[in-house]
């Protein structure tokens, strides 16, 4: 996420006096003064707890913790286009991407026989199946990335050009 800001909804009820919160990431907030939301902004990724204590005029302390998870952010570009004729531009097929593990890229011709494979997002297709230089032809890829909790599939073409 760009700058998470996590918003916290305060439900405790109006005789209480003191509010005490910790956010999980050395940060905290104490107040006096009933705040009905407080917003908390995360600057990395991870799993964090965070914990309001209250208490009331009688000296009464209660206290409620959530776990939140804040995961990176996921970009991921894939070209619709290349040329594998060793000029040094443009000869290779491969996606770009920020924080995509685990990551799978398969290409299919237009009979649906996968003639490249990779689980590493720096390997790229050379336009090659079986040693041999493929046609000029539009090829379709599928990329899954992703834990098996947040998983995403993306499918589309590339144009070879030779």
């Amino acid at each position: 996420m760009y700058n998470p800001f996590i918003e916290i909804e305060n439900n405790t009820i109006n005789n209480c006096n003191s509010w005490f919160y910790t956010f999980g990431d050395d940060n905290s907030f104490m107040t006096n003064e009933y705040h009905p939301n407080l917003n908390h902004q995360y600057f990395s990724d991870g799993d964090f707890l965070i914990t309001q204590v209250v208490a009331n005029n009688f000296g009464c302390i209660d206290s409620l913790s959530i776990p939140i998870k804040i995961t990176p952010i996921k970009t991921l570009y894939v070209p619709n286009s290349f040329t594998p004729d060793n000029d040094g531009i443009n000869d290779f097929f491969f996606p770009k991407g920020l924080n995509i593990t685990p990551f799978k890229l398969e290409v299919f011709n237009r009979w649906g026989i996968i003639i490249f494979t990779s689980i590493d997002i720096k390997n790229s297709w050379d336009g090659t199946y079986k040693g041999k230089g493929c046609i000029s032809d539009v090829y379709i890829y599928k990329i899954t990335y992703g834990s098996e909790e947040y998983s995403h599939i993306k499918t589309g073409n590339v144009t070879l050009i030779r």
